[in-house]
């Protein structure tokens, strides 16, 4: 549907004040049509005799926004965002920011441009600028340097979760926190707005300590360069008068928008953006979650958190009162550590209950199934709780959907689906959700699941259901590139320090047995009959992983039978394949190398298979269930700003004699050498690749 700028930009005058008010854009936008005209229309009202201040507000969500993704990993297109909220400021009228429900990323940054913001209690705001390596814009940074000062402006960049804007830390940004028409009461203050001290700046003894306090926190040697400009130009608004401060800020962020790992960060954090604000319906009202062990406890406090109802339905005798408990007491410790206030841990807890049985299932809008106690169980257990809802509410199967969310294909429907949770590792919690092919087409059936997921505030990574998830797969990619590297000589945990990911794949293999990995390979790979596996070697010495660990902790190196079995190993794989190990051993970077040609390769063969979509959903996959350090770079991204070519021949060395123990993880795409002829990258963030 077409609309004009008009449906989104709207004035109202009355009693001398013009309210300008933003509806959200589709995919919440502000491109530069939108903001050329939101400028205009400020510059027009603030020009009239008739108007003697102006209120900025918005429509439902109207100031949950963000640049458009092409613009946060490339040029902008005039007006900027730094013009337009250069251009609030600088009205010779007062503009009062009026604020409800969400506030976020330019949004947020159009709030702090106004001359003073009035604020609804219950609303939240975010600015994550530091995460995608980047300063907020000068005016915005300017401001909430002079408003909040550096310890809580700093703080406040940094956190990639909402702020309540109830936090004390960030009180001196608002001019008043109102419970009802914040509207009314930003009328009033701009009628009447005679200026607003800059109450940090009018403590600078106390401003220059916060600054030395940050400093010492984050000495500028061992420290993101984003967040050491951020200091400077917290400090530059202090030292500097506004306009040479402003001006500073500006290069400071120009020097960061061309390193590297802002451009990295920058697209991580487009792709969460484009996974977000895919198309959502009516939300569900309540959550029915059926078991009691780990996974339903961690998934009711997070259902909790976002205030939505959370009912438990047993599946084994006395496991509720353990799980009530369980989830009490993590309520208990983020009150204690201040996450949540006491209040809220009660009024979070209240909205906990138990159903008597399955009859209560009758109607539920949203249930999670993470209770059957067995492969045997789940077929049986999916239908009887489908059975009990009835057609109408949506149902997510977690059990056996790690790797065999293809062979429960048959339980899957329009509103039934296969998840996977994933704790935080960096870029926050989210859901890969396994879809039957024919709905995973259907724009209504997706909405479903990505609804859903939207309510528990998590980003759903949708893709066909198929027996190996796509972490699954990038996980095994991963470990199959440290053995590659071990193989060559590399000891296993210098692999583990070498690699940018919290979950290291030796590490990771000795916690979930070594089993694990001997059975992707042969079941989701069919690489039985492929090279000596490290594995395989270390359980024939009696080393399992969990029970006889492959590392000696007291000496924190390999124990004495690992190191025996990995020489036997390395003189198996020799006489097989003719790879040898190499002196000097490979360093830290050949061993990213290895590891970053895998994931492309693993990245890229889940979409040709069409298990998932696009190239920078696999990024998004790669990178937050393997916690990735997000300066480094998701495996797509990574390969097309090193160069395609450069990858074409590392890869095409891979393939050689003594190349690879396992080639088929570094088969290139087939498309590889179409995208080098033509300079063209993979897909970038909010591309959408239909079937």
């Amino acid at each position: 549907m077409d609309h004009s700028l008009s449906d989104f930009v709207s004035v109202k005058r009355g009693n001398r004040i013009a309210v300008i008010s933003l509806a959200r854009p589709p995919g919440g936008h502000l491109d530069a049509p939108l903001r050329a005209a939101l400028l205009e229309t400020c510059r027009s009202e603030a020009a009239s005799d008739a108007v003697d201040g102006l209120v900025l507000t918005s429509e439902g969500q109207g100031l949950d926004i963000d640049l458009p993704y092409g613009e946060r990993m490339g040029p902008p297109t005039a007006p900027t965002l730094a013009e337009l909220c250069a251009g609030l400021s600088e009205l010779p009228k007062p503009i009062v920011a009026a604020l409800r429900g969400r506030v976020a990323d330019a949004g947020c940054e159009l709030a702090l441009a106004c001359s003073a913001r009035v604020v609804q209690i219950d609303a939240s705001i975010c600015l994550p600028s530091l995460a995608l390596g980047r300063l907020p814009t000068a005016t915005s940074l300017y401001r909430l340097a002079a408003r909040a000062g550096p310890a809580a402006g700093l703080q406040f960049l940094q956190s990639v979760a909402d702020v309540p804007v109830a936090s004390r830390a960030l009180a001196p940004l608002f001019a008043e926190r109102v419970q009802g028409n914040a509207v009314g009461v930003a009328a009033d203050c701009a009628r009447s707005f005679t200026g607003q001290a800059p109450a940090a700046l009018a403590d600078p003894l106390r401003f220059q300590e916060e600054i030395s306090a940050a400093r010492g926190r984050h000495p500028p040697e061992t420290t993101a360069p984003e967040i050491t400009a951020a200091i400077a130009g917290f400090e530059a608004a202090l030292l500097l008068p506004e306009k040479a401060a402003l001006a500073f800020i500006t290069e400071q962020d120009k020097a960061l928008a061309e390193t590297p790992a802002c451009r990295a960060r920058s697209y991580l954090r487009t792709t969460k953006l484009a996974i977000l604000r895919r198309p959502t319906g009516a939300p569900p009202e309540s959550l029915t979650l059926v078991g009691s062990g780990p996974k339903p406890v961690r998934l009711a406090v997070l259902a909790l958190r976002a205030e939505l109802p959370v009912t438990l339905l047993e599946t084994e005798p006395g496991g509720l009162a353990r799980a009530e408990e369980d989830i009490r007491q993590t309520l208990t410790d983020m009150s204690r550590r201040g996450v949540i206030d006491e209040a809220q841990a009660r009024e979070q807890m209240a909205l906990l209950s138990r159903a008597d049985g399955f009859e209560d299932l009758s109607g539920a809008p949203f249930v999670i199934e993470a209770g059957a106690r067995s492969v045997d169980e789940i077929e049986t257990l999916a239908q009887r709780i489908r059975d009990a809802m009835g057609p109408g509410g949506t149902l997510l199967l977690t059990s056996g959907m790690r790797t065999g969310a293809g062979r429960f294909r048959e339980l899957l429907g329009e509103k039934t689906a296969g998840a996977l949770f994933h704790p935080d590792r960096g870029l926050g919690e989210c859901a890969e959700i396994a879809m039957r092919p024919d709905d995973l087409r259907r724009a209504a059936h997706r909405s479903t699941f990505v609804t859903a997921l939207a309510r528990l505030g998590l980003p759903a990574l949708l893709q066909e259901a198929r027996d190996g998830l796509a972490s699954v797969r990038l996980l095994t990619a991963l470990c199959v590139a440290g053995e590659e590297a071990v193989a060559l000589g590399a000891d296993p945990l210098s692999v583990d320090m070498a690699l940018p990911f919290r979950l290291k794949p030796f590490a990771a293999q000795n916690a979930e047995g070594l089993r694990a990995q001997i059975f992707r390979l042969t079941t989701l790979f069919g690489q039985e009959n492929s090279a000596p596996q490290l594995n395989a070697a270390l359980l024939k010495a009696g080393i399992d992983g969990k029970t006889h660990p492959a590392t000696d902790s007291a000496r924190g190196q390999l124990s004495a039978p690992a190191e025996a079995a990995l020489d036997d190993w390395r003189e198996a794989v020799a006489a097989q394949t003719g790879i040898t190990a190499r002196t000097p051993a490979p360093d830290a970077e050949t061993i990213r190398r290895i590891a970053d040609d895998a994931l492309f390769c693993a990245a890229t063969a889940l979409v040709r298979s069409t298990a998932l979509t696009t190239p920078w959903e696999a990024d998004y996959i790669a990178a937050a269930t393997l916690g990735l350090n997000p300066a480094h770079g998701a495996p797509v991204f990574a390969a097309c700003e090193a160069g395609l070519l450069h990858l074409k021949k590392r890869l095409q060395a891979r393939l050689g004699p003594q190349g690879a123990l396992r080639p088929a993880f570094f088969t290139p795409p087939d498309d590889l050498d179409m995208h080098i002829k033509e300079g063209r990258p993979y897909g970038r963030p909010g591309d959408v690749i239909i079937f």
